[in-house]
């Protein structure tokens, strides 16, 4: 129980603290966090902030599983450097996952159902051909 509770009173807090920036917004199921930011320069006031509620309840965000992602006009413009409040920095990337849904860089939200695709693929390739031989023995 006292996890459960914990889990609630910290997302509790920290939405509390980044609605009251009004910069950006995130959204938060279990121990991901997306922050979506209208600039990079919010993103990375928004990530501090985020830091910040972390560590007071003695978390901290894995700078190597996270990474940063524009979508917008300038999508293929070089963006500045986002780090954490330790001075990890966080890649620019072209995709992220996030719980499942492939998340493309472009000028509009975009995603990807290409691994959706190629798990399809090898269920129908590899996995039916043995299913079909396995009934066809079975029977």
């Amino acid at each position: 129980m006292a996890l459960f509770c914990h889990r609630y009173y910290s997302q509790f807090i920290l939405i509390g603290r980044l609605q009251n920036n009004r910069i950006g917004t995130f959204v938060m199921y279990a121990d991901n966090i997306l922050l979506l930011a209208p600039s990079v320069t919010a993103l990375q006031i928004i990530l501090w902030v985020c830091e910040q509620e972390l560590d007071s309840i003695d978390m901290v965000i894995n700078a190597k599983k996270s990474s940063c992602m524009r979508i917008g006009a300038r999508h293929e413009k070089v963006c500045s450097r986002i780090s954490t409040l330790n001075g990890r920095e966080l890649d620019w990337v072209d995709e992220i996952s996030y719980l499942g849904v492939f998340i493309v860089r472009a000028n509009k939200f975009k995603c990807s159902i290409d691994q959706a695709k190629r798990a399809f693929f090898v269920l129908r390739i590899v996995f039916l051909p043995k299913l079909v031989g396995w009934l066809l023995r079975k029977s």
